[in-house]
């Protein structure tokens, strides 16, 4: 499904677009109806972009970006006492704000914030029956990244054949390796337990310079670096990735 169109005339403009991939509708009723132990398993995924772009002023453009999207796989099995569900998943989040603004005929530029969100889950649980009476256990894997940047992108044209890229970005990072939570009751009496989350953070900033130049119509040429200064607690790295790259078509 997707929407798009005018908020404001000429000035403001909106799309969104959903998709969804519905192939766990077909697969669940038919594992569950040729299961032996009663067992239906399941996959789908979705992602959902919006936009919104607003004409500031002839030299000057905002962007407004936001994207989800996320893949499940899903197991269940009901048996006369016991019933088992299993469900991982695995997915995305980023929303940006950009400005674009053109200096003038040669150089323009794209300022941009965001940020992104990564996760993995597994979640398990457990229902059985033993004299009569029910009993549950369930247990729950978590992992995740945050980034938050800022990154300034320019573009200067030199000539119609050399064409020059700068810039600079910053990231912070939040890093979430694991979390593993368990929780059980057995005959009234519960047992939770939660272990890893050994959560770290870190500061990455970048600058970078790139030369593209057009020797011929067939003959392309690309030379520049990249400095990458990446920072944790009690330890601080650099690194220098000279670019040099020839295209012949």
């Amino acid at each position: 499904i997707m929407i798009e169109g005018p908020i404001n005339k000429d000035t403001t403009s909106y799309m969104i677009s959903l998709r969804r991939f519905m192939y766990d509708l077909i697969t669940r009723p038919l594992t569950r109806a040729t299961s032996i132990n009663g067992t239906s398993i399941g996959y789908n995924f979705y992602d959902l972009n919006a936009k919104i772009n607003h004409i500031i002023s002839p030299r000057d453009r905002l962007y407004l970006s936001f994207y989800s999207g996320g893949d499940k796989i899903l197991s269940r099995q009901k048996t006369k006492t016991d019933l088992n569900k299993m469900i991982l998943e695995w997915g995305n989040i980023l929303g940006s704000f950009r400005w674009n603004h053109l200096y003038g005929d040669k150089l323009f530029s794209n300022l941009t914030l965001y940020s992104t969100r990564y996760r993995l889950a597994n979640d398990y649980s457990n229902t059985y029956t033993i004299n009569n009476i029910k009993e549950k256990a369930t247990a729950s894997y978590w992992s995740g990244i945050v980034d938050l940047s800022l990154k300034a992108d320019f573009d200067y044209y030199v000539n119609q054949n050399y064409k020059m890229k700068f810039g600079g970005t910053s990231i912070f990072h939040h890093f979430n390796p694991n979390t593993t939570t368990y929780h059980s009751v057995e005959n009234s009496a519960a047992i939770d337990t939660s272990f890893g989350s050994r959560k770290q953070n870190g500061l990455e900033n970048a600058i970078y310079l790139e030369n593209e130049i057009s020797i011929s119509t067939r003959l392309f040429t690309n030379i520049g670096f990249r400095v990458t200064n990446y920072q944790i607690p009690n330890r601080n790295y650099f690194s220098f990735e000279p670019r040099f790259l020839t295209t012949f078509m």
